[in-house]
């Protein structure tokens, strides 16, 4: 008897023909639904006729790995690479006894630009005197004394450029995409017998999606939506191969 017992692996590709492959997925389902009217009469409303409508394909897809391209295609957005610049969130420095007479200093992760730097003592109290030289802050307020603990709020700094960007534009939406799903049937001995292919030319994203995060460390699940479209020319929404792996050349 024949099981299928495996998730799918799943292949998207792209208006452009590049293809993301996903071999990660917790799970992956294909859901289809037909519109049926019920048709009725006679004594006892008896079922006469059942009416058949449209046919919808939807396919969910749930993968803890991130793909930054994924996300971006669902956006209707392209991915570009490059120099940019980006927000450091807050940190915390402690003061050391700087080089100059009365002052103190202390070293940020980066280099941040002219004019953006944002901090404060540990207790809130403002900082109100101090330059930039690089990456070391010389800060000349007394408030400061050396070894205080400073909060680094913000600070604007410039990117690498391997940096990748991509726009959440409110008038772009994504392009149809194509879908390829394969997952093994095996046997009651739980050896493989075949590959289950499902391909599907025509497959609209949906553009929402949720990121949820906690304070527990765990991977946040990316769960994308699919909508079977029907191709131009064509009632063929898709097709479903079972491919014998003894006659696999």
């Amino acid at each position: 008897m024949p099981y299928i017992a495996d998730v799918f692996e799943a292949l998207v590709f792209d208006k452009n023909g590049e293809v993301i492959c996903q071999d990660t997925l917790q799970q992956a389902n294909i859901q289809v639904e037909v519109e049926e009217n019920e048709v009725r009469g006679g004594q006892g409303n008896d079922l006469l006729l059942t009416l058949h409508g449209a046919k919808n394909v939807t396919i969910t897809l749930n993968n803890p790995v991130w793909n930054f391209e994924l996300l971006a295609m669902r956006l209707g957005s392209d991915v570009v690479t490059g120099a940019s610049v980006a927000y450091a969130t807050h940190s915390y420095k402690t003061a050391a006894t700087g080089a100059a007479a009365n002052t103190t200093e202390i070293t940020l992760d980066k280099e941040p630009i002219e004019g953006t730097l944002k901090m404060e003592m540990s207790d809130g109290t403002p900082i109100a005197g101090y330059t930039v030289n690089g990456k070391t802050v010389v800060i000349s307020d007394v408030v400061v004394q050396d070894g205080d603990e400073i909060k680094v709020l913000t600070y604007q700094y410039n990117t690498p450029a391997s940096t990748k960007t991509t726009v959440i534009d409110s008038k772009k939406f994504p392009p149809d995409v194509k879908i390829v799903l394969q997952t093994l049937k095996i046997d009651d001995q739980e050896q493989p017998e075949a590959f289950l292919q499902f391909q599907f030319d025509r497959a609209k994203p949906a553009s929402n999606f949720t990121m949820n995060t906690q304070s527990q460390r765990e991977a946040a699940v990316d769960e994308q939506t699919f909508k079977v479209m029907k191709p131009k020319g064509s009632d063929q929404l898709g097709t479903l191969k079972e491919i014998p792996i003894d006659a696999m050349p």
